[in-house]
C-alpha cells in the first residue's frame, strides 16, 4: 500500500475551528468521541506533530538547520499524550522540554522563510542576513493538545492547569466520551474550560470520499456504478459505521487477501473474508 495521505473531512474541519478558537480566546477545551473516529490524526495533523518531532536544531550554523521545513512557521500548537509515571513534576518538565523544543523549531523554520525570500545564495550572505533579523526567540507555541486525558489523575491535570495559568497558553484535553462530566467533579479545572467539541463518526459520504482514496491507494479505481464496487462499498459502510480506523484496519486485511490470492477486484467477498480477520467491538 502507498504512503497514508490525510484526509480534510468535515469531522476535521470542524476539529480545527474548535482549536483555532481555543487559541484565539484563551481557553481550555474538551474534545471528545468513540475510539477510532479520527481524534487523535486530527491532532497530530493539525499540530504537524511528524514535522516538529523530526526537526532537529544542530548547532548556530545556518546550514546546520536549512532542513528544517517553511511550512512550519503556521504551526502554533504541540501534540502531548502523556506515557509511563504522570507524576505532577515529571509531566510539567515534559510538557516544558516539548514547549522547548517546538519553540525553537518554529525560530529555525521562520528564518528559514525569510532566507528563502531573500534568495541568499553565500554562506556569508546568509549569516549576516539572519543576525539582521528582529525576530521573536520563544513563545510560538498558543496550544497544548492533550491526548488520552481519560488517563490523567487529579494532580496531573493541575499540573496542566499550572501551565494553562502561568505560560498564558490554550490547552485542549482529548478524550473519550464521559471525559466532560469526569471533569466537572474539578472546579478549578472546569471553570477555566471554554469549548466542547464532540467528534463524530465520518458521515455516509465523508466514508465514500475515503473509500475512494482507499481504493486509490491499492492501485484500483473505485466505479460506483460497477455493481461489484457498490456492494463492496455497502458493505463496508454498514461493517465500520463511520469509523475511521476500523476503514484503515479492514483495508490492510483486503490489501493482504487480494495479495495472497492474486485478485485485482474489491468483491463482497474479499470484504466478508477480512471482516474475519478483524476484532470488531462496539463501533
Amino acid at each position: 500500500m502507498s504512503e497514508n495521505i490525510f484526509l480534510e473531512t468535515k469531522q476535521y474541519k470542524r476539529f480545527k475551528e474548535f482549536s483555532d478558537a481555543c487559541v484565539e480566546y484563551k481557553y481550555i477545551g474538551i474534545c471528545y468521541g468513540a475510539p477510532g473516529v479520527g481524534k487523535t490524526l486530527s491532532a497530530k495533523y493539525y499540530s504537524k506533530h511528524q514535522l516538529v518531532s523530526l526537526a532537529r536544531p544542530n548547532g548556530y550554523a545556518v546550514k546546520d538547520n536549512l532542513h528544517i521545513p517553511v511550512e512550519l512557521c503556521e504551526c502554533l500548537s504541540i501534540y502531548y499524550l502523556p506515557t509511563g509515571p504522570t507524576a505532577p513534576r515529571q509531566i510539567t518538565n515534559t510538557v516544558n522540554q516539548a514547549i522547548c523544543h517546538f519553540d525553537q523549531v518554529i525560530h529555525l523554520a521562520n528564518i528559514n522563510k525569510k532566507l528563502d525570500e531573500q534568495e541568499c545564495q553565500r554562506e556569508e550572505d546568509k549569516k549576516q542576513f539572519v543576525e539582521s533579523l528582529d525576530l521573536s526567540s520563544g513563545n510560538y507555541c498558543k496550544l497544548i493538545i492533550v491526548d488520552e486525558t481519560e488517563y490523567l489523575n487529579l494532580p496531573a491535570l493541575e499540573a496542566l492547569r499550572a501551565i494553562y495559568d502561568c505560560r498564558g497558553m490554550s490547552i485542549i484535553f482529548i478524550g473519550m466520551p464521559g471525559l466532560e462530566k469526569r471533569l466537572s467533579r474539578y472546579p478549578q479545572l472546569y471553570s477555566r474550560i471554554g469549548f466542547a467539541h464532540e467528534y463524530q463518526p465520518l458521515s455516509n459520504e465523508e466514508v465514500k470520499f475515503t473509500l475512494e482514496h482507499q481504493w486509490n491507494k491499492l492501485g484500483l479505481k473505485l466505479k460506483s456504478a460497477d455493481f461489484t464496487d457498490h456492494e463492496a462499498m455497502t458493505t463496508i459502510i454498514k461493517i465500520t459505521r463511520g469509523n475511521f480506523r476500523l476503514i484503515n484496519r479492514i483495508f490492510m486485511q483486503i490489501d493482504r487477501i487480494l495479495r495472497l490470492n492474486n485478485l485485482t477486484h474489491i468483491t463482497n467477498e474479499v470484504v466478508l473474508s477480512a471482516r474475519e480477520c478483524l476484532l470488531i467491538g462496539n463501533v
